[in-house]
């Protein structure tokens, strides 16, 4: 007997942009044929509160701007079944930063995190993997 490993890895895509005072909001949902799966949610503003959840993991982030610099902070955690979940964040200049990741069969710790980058856009990624 052989057993086939497949890597799930589902996505919630936020942004944040600042224009003036203008919000420009548009959405797209994907969804790929293999074993990954990604959506996007619409485009946030700066103080936006987002809780964007997959199959096994939830999380929770604010995005807030001040003095030219763009914060995303809030938590990921794995709710349930194997694997793990973290957050990813890309903010302008192509900046990454990643959260430690949530990871457990019966549910994962609550992994908490903060960036702040200069600039007024940032793209949050809750990810199961």
């Amino acid at each position: 007997m052989q057993l086939k490993l497949v890597r799930r890895t589902s996505r919630v895509l936020v942004t944040a942009l600042v224009c003036g005072s203008m919000l420009v909001l548009s959405g797209t949902a994907l969804a790929e044929p293999s074993a990954h799966a990604a959506s996007t949610l619409p485009l946030a503003s700066c103080g936006a509160t987002l809780n964007p959840s997959t199959g096994s993991a939830h999380a929770h982030w604010n995005v807030t701007c001040k003095n030219g610099e763009v914060t995303v902070a809030g938590y990921v955690k794995h709710d349930a079944g194997g694997g793990c979940a973290y957050v990813k964040a890309v903010f302008e200049g192509q900046i990454t930063e990643t959260s430690k990741q949530s990871c457990g069969f019966f549910g994962g710790d609550t992994v908490h995190f903060s960036w702040t980058h200069p600039g007024s856009i940032a793209d949050a990624y809750l990810t199961e993997t």
